[in-house]
C-alpha cells in the first residue's frame, strides 16, 4: 500500500468519503436517529382546551322616521342609524395538565399544550336609516332651488 495514504489526516478521508453517500443513504440515516429520538421522549399530561368565545355586539337602534311638511322655511333631519357595538373578546385559554411529570429526568420531556384563546365575537349590525315622508301642497320651480339629499 502506499505509504503517503496513511499520513493524510482523518479529517480529509471523512471530507472525500462521504460525499460519495447517495442522497437516498443521507434521508435514510436521518429517519432511523429521528426514530431513536423519538424512543427516548416521554410525554406527560393533556392539552389545555380552548378559551370561551367572546359574545355577540348589540345591534344599533334604527333612525327615527320623520314626517315634514314642506314649506319656504329650511330644515335639517338626521335619519341616520346608529351604530352596532363591537364584540366582546374570547376568553383565554385554558392551562394544560402538566401533573406526573417529574424533576431530574434522563430522557427528553415533552409537555402539553396550552389551550387556544377563544375566538372574538361578532359585531353588531348597524341600525337602519329612517323613512322619510314628504307633504308639500304648492309645487313650482323655484320652490326647491337649493334641495340637497
Amino acid at each position: 500500500m502506499y505509504k503517503g495514504f496513511f499520513q493524510l489526516p482523518l479529517l480529509l478521508i471523512f471530507c472525500l468519503f462521504t460525499s460519495f453517500i447517495p442522497a437516498s443513504g443521507a434521508v435514510f440515516c436521518s429517519a432511523i436517529a429521528d426514530d431513536g429520538y423519538s424512543k427516548s421522549t416521554k410525554n406527560y399530561g393533556t392539552d389545555g382546551s380552548k378559551g370561551s368565545d367572546g359574545r355577540t355586539g348589540r345591534n344599533g337602534r334604527d333612525g327615527q322616521n320623520q314626517t315634514v311638511f314642506i314649506d319656504a322655511s329650511p330644515i335639517n333631519l338626521d335619519l341616520s342609524g346608529q351604530d352596532g357595538e363591537d364584540g366582546e373578546d374570547g376568553r383565554r385559554g385554558y392551562e394544560p395538565d402538566c401533573s406526573g411529570l417529574r424533576d431530574n429526568v434522563d430522557h427528553n420531556v415533552k409537555a402539553p399544550n396550552g389551550g387556544a384563546g377563544g375566538d372574538g365575537g361578532k359585531g353588531g349590525d348597524g341600525g337602519n336609516g329612517g323613512s322619510l315622508n314628504v307633504y308639500y301642497t304648492n309645487y313650482s320651480a323655484d320652490f326647491f332651488p337649493s334641495a340637497t339629499i
